[in-house]
């Protein structure tokens, strides 16, 4: 077909590459999506990659090696993409990409493609298609002036976005390379109950701390100096949940710099001190074989009668907490979180977590992905892991008493720490 039908294959392979634009919105309107078919679908991209490269290759060996550069980086996207869809672990693209990444923001910026973006991923195949067409018709062979004119707007139209569309596909998968954890292959700890989802989230329950632990974790809240108990008595006064960092990772741009108050080194044997070891403690027991790092640690206070925040993600889909309930917590004061209970497409969840401080979870049902919404309650001292990814809010405490949590903070992607916090935050959304 390649050798004697020119306009046959040209149309097969267009029309392979429209089709792949329109299937997948075509399966998730219709709940058909599946790895399987993710998989079909990015075997069905890469022979039509191959069989433009073997046509072109024909009528000009010069072009092999950037043909070869171009294959290469389709193809690793396209294993690194199809990982993510078969394992969740689905990397959120924040907005405001600069230097090489630069082009993530002009065509697919947090996730979803632009018009821009459109029209690079449509011009990369075109562009091959009707180069091939031009070698094998020739300009000057029956073609005519219309002919000429075509081919020579297809080489100044459409040349520079099909190798922006490249650079597109390099940036991508280079982040999702650079994005991707693997898990620990090492005996996890006991739990006593887990729904956490890889790439969407949930809580871990690791049972309750040991006697010793509990007394630890008293006394450094017991032991807050008097300046930290007034700050947290003020916010408690507004009625809005609020965190204080009694300890944060001091962020290295700051080198140099007077440390503040929460990222000094406590006095060794003092409360503050062997709260820090717990804190410490906690963190290489449940986390530190994965390569995550500690962020910091401090307490949640969600006071009486408070206000209820909007679903958020803390800070980004790579941010993990330990919580450690030091008073009561029930329905009427509890976290409540979403779990995503049927598959949803990663351009879904991106759309929904776009912006983290504010997750739009009518995306999820306006797609037909099915959620519940969950509250983790265990007694007081419960280790209750919130894991990577999930969408959660503090809700109006309804009771007269304050629900006081100890915190411990994760990143998982150490290299992308964000800058320092103020000891005292608001957390209402």
């Amino acid at each position: 077909v390649l050798y004697e039908w020119h306009i046959t294959s040209a149309v097969l392979i267009l029309g392979s590459t429209l089709l792949d634009w329109i299937d997948g919105p075509v399966a998730r309107a219709y709940g058909q999506c599946s790895i399987f078919g993710s998989g079909i679908d990015w075997t069905a991209d890469i022979l039509c990659q191959l069989v433009t490269v073997i046509w072109w290759v024909q009528y000009d060996r010069t072009v092999l090696p950037w043909l070869m550069i171009a294959v290469t980086v389709e193809v690793t996207t396209a294993i690194f993409d199809f990982a993510t869809t078969a394992t969740c672990k689905y990397p959120i693209l924040q907005l405001g990409q600069t230097g090489f990444y630069y082009i993530l923001e002009l065509s697919m910026p947090g996730g979803t493609y632009t018009n821009f973006g459109i029209f690079l991923w449509l011009a990369y195949p075109f562009y091959s298609v009707f180069r091939c067409l031009q070698y094998a018709y020739g300009i000057d062979s029956g073609m005519g002036s219309a002919g000429a004119i075509f081919f020579l707007l297809n080489d100044w139209l459409l040349a520079v976005p099909a190798v922006m569309y490249i650079w597109c596909e390099a940036a991508y998968g280079l982040h999702m390379i650079l994005a991707w954890t693997e898990p620990s292959r090492k005996v996890l700890p006991e739990t006593v109950f887990s729904d956490s989802k890889p790439g969407r989230g949930g809580f871990i329950n690791y049972g309750c701390l040991t006697e010793e632990q509990q007394q630890t974790l008293l006394d450094g809240y017991k032991n807050l100096d008097a300046e930290t108990r007034a700050n947290m008595d003020r916010a408690v006064e507004k009625h809005e949940i609020f965190w204080y960092n009694i300890w944060q990772r001091p962020n290295p741009k700051n080198k140099g710099q007077a440390a503040r108050k929460s990222t000094k080194e406590p006095e060794p044997g003092s409360a503050a001190d062997k709260l820090r070891q717990l804190a410490v403690a906690l963190f290489d027991k449940y986390y530190k074989a994965d390569g995550s790092a500690l962020d910091g640690y401090g307490i949640i206070i969600n006071p009486a009668h408070s206000k209820c925040q909007d679903w958020h993600l803390d800070y980004g889909v790579d941010y993990s907490t330990i919580f450690v309930p030091i008073t009561k917590i029930g329905p009427h004061n509890a976290t409540q979180y979403i779990h995503i209970e049927t598959a949803c497409p990663d351009d879904v969840y991106q759309r929904a977590v776009q912006d983290p401080d504010h997750v739009d979870v009518s995306v999820f049902t306006e797609a037909g992905v099915l959620y519940t919404t969950r509250q983790m309650i265990g007694p007081p001292f419960s280790m209750l892991r919130m894991d990577y990814a999930t969408i959660h809010r503090g809700i109006a405490n309804s009771s007269d008493e304050h629900r006081v949590v100890f915190y411990l903070s994760v990143k998982q992607n150490p290299h992308e720490f964000l800058d320092e916090e103020e000891d005292a935050q608001f957390i209402v959304k």
